[in-house]
C-alpha cells in the first residue's frame, strides 16, 4: 500500500524492515492518529513528550508529579506501576460508591420525599378543614 509523501523534509533515511504485523499495526495507529505517511506516523512517535506504544496517554504535570511521589515513597516501581495502582484504588472506591455509598443515598432521599408528600396531603387536608 502506497501512502502519501511526507511534507516535512528529513535529513536521514532509517530502513527498518517490520513483520507483516508489525506493519498493519503501524499503519492502523497512523490511521487512527491522522497521519498521512508512515513516516509521519514514525515522527509522531517520537516527538518529545509524547510516550510511543498503543494506548500511550498523556496525563496532567501536576497528576506526573504524583505519580511520581509514589514511586518515590516506595508504593510502586515505576510510574506505569503508580498509574496502575491509583486507577484499582480509584475504580475501587468508585465500586463502593455504587455498590454501597448510592443505594442507602437514594433510600434516604426517597424517605425524604414520602415525608415531604405526607406534609403536603396533611397540609391540603387542613386547608380543605379549615375552609369548612
Amino acid at each position: 500500500m502506497r501512502t502519501p509523501r511526507s511534507e516535512s523534509r528529513a535529513d536521514r533515511f532509517l530502513g527498518v524492515r517490520l513483520t507483516e504485523e508489525e506493519s498493519e499495526r503501524l499503519d492502523a495507529w497512523r490511521v487512527a492518529h491522522g497521519n498521512l505517511s508512515r513516516s509521519d506516523a514514525v515522527r509522531a512517535l517520537l516527538a518529545p513528550g509524547r510516550a510511543p506504544g498503543p494506548g500511550a496517554i498523556e496525563v496532567p504535570v501536576s497528576l506526573r508529579a504524583k505519580l511520581q511521589e509514589i514511586v518515590e515513597d516506595g508504593w510502586a516501581s515505576s510510574e506505569d506501576g503508580a498509574l496502575t495502582l491509583a486507577l484499582t484504588l480509584g475504580l475501587q472506591e468508585l465500586h463502593k460508591l455504587h455498590a454501597e455509598r448510592l443505594p442507602a443515598l437514594r433510600q434516604t432521599a426517597r424517605g425524604h420525599a414520602e415525608r415531604s408528600r405526607e406534609r403536603r396531603k396533611a397540609g391540603r387536608e387542613g386547608g380543605d378543614l379549615l375552609e369548612r
